[in-house]
This record gives C-alpha cells, sequence and structure tokens, in this order.
C-alpha cells in the first residue's frame, strides 16, 4: 500500500491498540466502540494521504462496525434475541486488526484476505450471516 512511514506507523498502532482494548473489555457496546476507532483512523489518514487500498481498508472496516453496532444496539434493545452477540466475534475481528496491522507494516498489499475475513465477521450479525453461521458455512476462527 502507498503510505508513507509516519502514516504507516499511525495506522497500524491503531489498529494493534484498538485490538488490545477489544480484547481488555468485556463488555459487547464498549468492544463496538473501541471497533468504530480502527475506521476512524483509517479515513482520517485517508484524507491526509490517500490510497484505494485504505479505502478499501476504511470501506470493510466501517460496514463491519455497522452491521456489529446494529446488532448490539438491536440485542440490547431486546430486539431480534434470536440473533445472538456471539463473543468469539470480538476475538476475531482483534485478531483480525492485529494481522492488517503487520501486513501493512511489513508494505504488503494483500490484505484482500484479512479484510474477507473480518467482512464475513461482521456478516455473522445479520440474518442471513448468522444463519449460514449456524449451518456451518459461514466460520470463524
Amino acid at each position: 500500500m502507498k503510505l508513507s512511514n509516519n502514516y504507516r506507523e499511525i495506522l497500524t498502532s491503531e489498529f494493534k491498540y484498538v485490538a488490545s482494548k477489544m480484547r481488555e473489555d468485556n463488555d459487547a457496546a464498549d468492544k463496538s466502540y473501541y471497533y468504530s476507532a480502527a475506521y476512524g483512523m483509517a479515513y482520517r489518514i485517508l484524507n491526509l494521504e490517500y490510497s484505494h487500498t485504505l479505502l478499501f481498508i476504511h470501506h470493510i472496516l466501517q460496514t463491519s462496525h455497522s452491521a456489529i453496532q446494529m446488532r448490539t444496539t438491536e440485542f440490547n434493545q431486546g430486539q431480534n434475541r434470536h440473533i445472538p452477540l456471539i463473543s468469539q466475534m470480538y476475538i476475531q475481528l482483534a485478531d483480525e486488526l492485529d494481522s492488517l496491522a503487520k501486513t501493512i507494516e511489513s508494505s504488503d498489499d494483500d490484505v484482500y484476505p484479512i479484510l474477507e475475513r473480518i467482512h464475513a465477521t461482521g456478516y455473522i450479525c445479520t440474518g442471513n450471516g448468522y444463519y449460514l453461521f449456524q449451518k456451518g458455512i459461514l466460520e470463524i476462527s
């Protein structure tokens, strides 16, 4: 990914920090809050130093966060209780953020497999995504 060393360091440090905070906290709403910082930092850097890859990273992180946030809000309001909040989802996202940081640090552009897993993890929060998860078609580690 075309990104200066300064912005690369800021971005990867933020992803690592977010991942650590997601692992530390026990509350789903708090984990979602910390996760939002990942796409937020990507957006801030995107405005300072544009990259197609960074735009794609931002889009996937924001989309997955929106799905998780919607599911967390509905769950906390007692709506759609048949789709639970899967605790492993947050561990998976934290692990993927760490992987994304390491890949970006190494100046590797092959972030696509990581972004696929992040997107699929967020998709579990949707009705169809959870259905596929129950069937064993959509898996998270």
